[in-house]
This record gives structure tokens, sequence and C-alpha cells, in this order.
């Protein structure tokens, strides 16, 4: 003998069940809401990013073409100007610059450095809760690195 120990439910049962309980789930779905909605004014802060890149030359390749010799030098000094670039020469000279009331680090954190590979490019990104002041960051940083890059690496 064997026993079946299944409940049958019916779609009819469930229908008047969850219609006689509407008003929890339009209630808990109205919390929902406003707590998300609370969240996201007073707790969670906007951050916008800001981009400028840089096309970093060789200079002792000619202008007519690119070796592939060409590419693999700026693959490998391509990490030592994302330490420049994040540096402290760099960073203090836009602290200075536009006035920034933070550390050498804490601007270095806000710089993010991309570079697509086999490519000559380097990608300054900078993160900020201003877009203005992101933008005005990523553009000083820019300007300061390239001349930092040019003196350093003659």
């Amino acid at each position: 003998m064997e026993r079946n120990n299944s409940i049958e439910i019916s779609l009819a049962e469930l229908y008047y069940y969850v219609r006689k309980r509407l008003w929890i789930v339009i209630l808990m779905t109205i919390l929902a809401a406003v707590a998300t909605f609370f969240v996201c004014k007073n707790v969670i802060t906007p951050e916008y990013t800001a981009s400028t890149r840089i096309y970093v030359l060789n200079k002792a390749s000619d202008g007519d073409s690119v070796a592939y010799s060409d590419f693999q030098a700026s693959s490998q000094l391509r990490k030592d100007y994302q330490e420049l670039i994040t540096g402290k020469n760099v960073t203090s000279e836009v602290i200075e610059a536009l006035g920034l009331s933070m550390s050498d680090a804490g601007l270095a954190k806000k710089i993010h450095i991309s570079s697509p590979d086999d490519t000559r490019i380097i990608q300054i990104n900078v993160v900020d809760e201003s877009p203005q002041m992101a933008a005005l960051i990523a553009n000083r940083v820019r300007d300061v690195a390239r001349r930092q890059i040019v003196e350093i690496m003659a």
C-alpha cells in the first residue's frame, strides 16, 4: 500500500486567497518603493566620470610608419606613464592649481588610468561627485601629466 501525501490546490482557490490579501501585496509594494526612493535620495551619492586621452608618440620613430617595436615600447612605457600620472608630482600640482582640499592619495584614488592594448593612447578617467569638478580635474591632470612626461622622458 502506497500512501500519497500530496495536497491538491486549484488555481481558483489560489486566486481567491491572493485576492482576499491583495491589500498586503499593494502595501508591501508601496513600502518597498518608498524605502528605495529614500535610500536613493539620501544615502547614495551620485558619481560622475570625466575622461580625457593622451596620445603617446615615441620620438625615435619616424612619422611615416609605425613599427611593431613602437607598440612594444609603448606598452612597456604605459605602466611607467600610469605611475607618473597618479604620482605625487602630478597630483600635488593639480591640487595646488585647482585649490582642492584633499590629499595626494585622495586625488590619486579618483584617477583611473586605462590603455587599450596595441595602442599608444592613455585614457585618464576621473570620478567625482560633481561633473564639472571631474572634468576640471581630468583636464588639469592631462595637462600636468603631459608636461611631466615630456620633462622626465625627454
